[in-house]
């Protein structure tokens, strides 16, 4: 769009040339953001984001090495009591 003088105000078509080319890029944005949710909120993105929040919590972490931990010791404790399994 060609203006010749800054202070000159804008005839009407070229106003509604103007929306129309920001309703455009608007729409494209909307667009953009929308196919972005949908992406975000399938469910392996869900699950995801949900196991790394889980995995980075200083709680869980601390669980699951009390878990492993005492798992551990347990099979170590019953083959120390019972000894080798025999073969079947």
């Amino acid at each position: 769009m060609k203006m010749d003088n800054e202070n000159q105000p804008l005839s009407v078509g070229e106003k509604i040339a103007l929306l129309e080319e920001k309703q455009d890029e608007d729409l494209a944005e909307l667009k953009y953001q929308l196919s972005e949710t949908a992406e975000s909120m399938r469910p392996v993105h869900l699950l995801k984001e949900a196991g790394s929040k889980l995995v980075r919590s200083g709680k869980f972490r601390k669980t699951v090495l009390i878990g492993v931990v005492g798992f551990a010791l347990g099979y170590l404790l019953k083959r120390l009591i019972m000894g080798k399994p025999e073969p079947k």
